[in-house]
């Protein structure tokens, strides 16, 4: 039997580490369309981050009652992104990015994906905190905790080397 539907076009799976690349970057002046100098102006962090978490945009629902059905509609209310966090790690002789991500430092935090990534995550935001790890056999770290400050751009076309 054939099922309806157009199927969806099969995918290359992949995991995120080794694959997927990040940035940070202090000024863009097009969210929407970074330039490859604007990025190339940025940190690569990707030899240093130990994880990361949150970066993602989501709608909160809005429940509509109706007194004359039991079933409670939703809607789509505002959106929002989580709380978003990168664990970097550190430097015993200090030269790591303690001094790039100072409370109150703002910015761009960029993810791209693949070796020749063709799409890229763009999130304004500034450093809320930046603490250090207190486990003594763990290799210390900086979880640096971010306020995504205004809507990201969620796949925007990778720039050209210019």
């Amino acid at each position: 039997m054939t099922l309806p539907g157009t199927p969806a076009s099969s995918v290359t799976n992949f995991i995120p580490t080794g694959n997927r690349h990040y940035w940070f970057v202090s000024t863009i002046a097009a969210q929407a369309t970074p330039t490859y100098d604007e990025i190339d102006a940025g940190t690569l962090l990707d030899g240093v981050i130990a994880s990361v978490s949150g970066w993602t945009k989501k709608a909160d629902m809005v429940d509509v009652p109706n007194a004359a059905d039991k079933f409670v509609a939703s809607i789509p209310g505002t959106i929002k992104a989580d709380d978003s966090a990168i664990t970097v790690y550190m430097d015993s002789g200090g030269s790591d990015l303690r001094s790039t991500f100072s409370q109150g430092t703002s910015g761009y935090v960029l993810f791209a994906d693949g070796d020749a990534p063709a799409k890229l995550d763009v999130y304004p935001v500034t450093v809320t905190s930046a603490s250090k790890s207190s486990a003594l056999t763990d290799a210390a770290t900086l979880e640096v905790s971010f306020a995504i400050t205004a809507e990201p751009s969620i796949d925007v076309t990778f720039p050209s080397a210019t």
